[in-house]
């Protein structure tokens, strides 16, 4: 993260200077302020800098046309700038919240050097431009952020939820294993939302994507942790293990084994079915610890097929984005 806030610091830095550099070999008067447009221009996400662009753009024009007319009405006066400031703001705080600084500075020049000619309005107009152009652009390679990037957050948080199904199958088929303590639920859903912001910032800048997928993924796997964690406590009251216990302990291996982004988990939610109609067929429990321990375990069964369910239903509802990702 540190990393991160420097080469952006660093990256902002290089676009200022480089906005000074070419405004000053255009021989253009006051060419610092396209540094500090530059800097201005550069927003959290690539949708918002086009956005403040635009909205800069068109309340940079409203000032020069409106400049123009106080100026050639009341003179070069503080009194005429003051008018316009007056108006321009209230202007801004209705349309362009965000313009107000750029257009204000650009127009005090005119004031100035007390002209608005075509050479002066040409100067601003390209100041302007520079600032404006290079913060989009270092914008867009700022905050750029790959795929492949994102896939490894995820998996990152996939491994680690195989990872908890395998430990509760090792103690659910083993009763003299070894209790884990629940931090790992702290771990994983920590991941899980490091890869969800990651997610909505690269959604954010993703200027013409539409597609939630990535969103939508990580959300389900956030509500599969949350029935992780209930499968968790489920386990825990298990005071014996019947023969059973086996059965369930190996399904949740084989969850964990076959875990993974494409799974449509199909085959899974049948061989679950199948392992529900046998222990219906099961002789009836021998002790009361026997039938509260086989009672938590078809609870897990039907807890195992809502985690099971949250990913088939994600899977039927982006099936054309899958079939895209299997064609490249």
């Amino acid at each position: 993260m540190e990393k991160e806030k420097l080469a952006k610091a660093v990256k902002i830095a290089a676009a200022c200077m480089m906005a000074i550099l070419i405004a000053n070999l255009l021989q253009l008067k006051y060419y610092t302020t396209a540094g500090i447009i530059t800097i201005l221009t550069i927003q959290d996400t690539k949708k918002q800098t086009l956005q403040t662009a635009i909205r800069r753009a068109l309340s940079y024009l409203s000032s020069v046309l409106m400049a123009f007319v106080l100026f050639s009405l009341f003179g070069y006066s503080l009194w005429a700038y003051g008018i316009y400031i007056f108006i321009f703001l209230f202007l801004c705080v209705m349309f362009w919240p965000e313009s107000m600084t750029v257009a204000s500075v650009l127009v005090s020049h005119f004031l100035i050097e007390q002209s608005m000619s075509v050479a002066w309005i040409y100067n601003e107009t390209m100041l302007f431009f520079i600032g404006t152009t290079l913060g989009i652009t270092v914008n867009m390679l700022l905050l750029k952020q790959m795929n492949h990037e994102l896939i490894r957050l995820v998996d990152i948080a996939d491994n680690e939820m195989k990872k908890i199904l395998g430990h509760m199958a090792v103690q659910l088929g083993d009763e003299d294993s070894d209790a884990y303590a629940n931090t790992c639920f702290v771990s994983l859903n920590e991941k899980l939302e490091v890869a969800r912001n990651f997610a909505a910032r690269n959604f954010n800048n993703s200027v013409f994507e539409t597609s939630t997928f990535e969103l939508d993924y990580i959300e389900m796997r956030q509500k599969q942790s949350m029935e992780l964690e209930d499968i968790y406590r489920s386990v825990g009251m298990i005071k014996m293990l019947p023969r059973q216990a086996a059965f369930v302990a190996e399904y949740m291996g084989r969850i964990a084994k076959e875990y993974h982004r494409d799974n449509d988990v199909h085959e899974l939610l049948e061989g679950l079915e199948r392992i529900l109609e046998g222990m219906k067929k099961e002789e009836m429990p021998k002790s009361r610890e026997e039938f509260e321990a086989r009672a938590v375990l078809f609870y897990i069964l039907k807890q195992l097929e809502e985690f099971l369910k949250l990913k088939n239903e994600f899977v039927r509802s982006h099936l054309e984005h899958l079939n895209k990702d299997k064609k490249k």
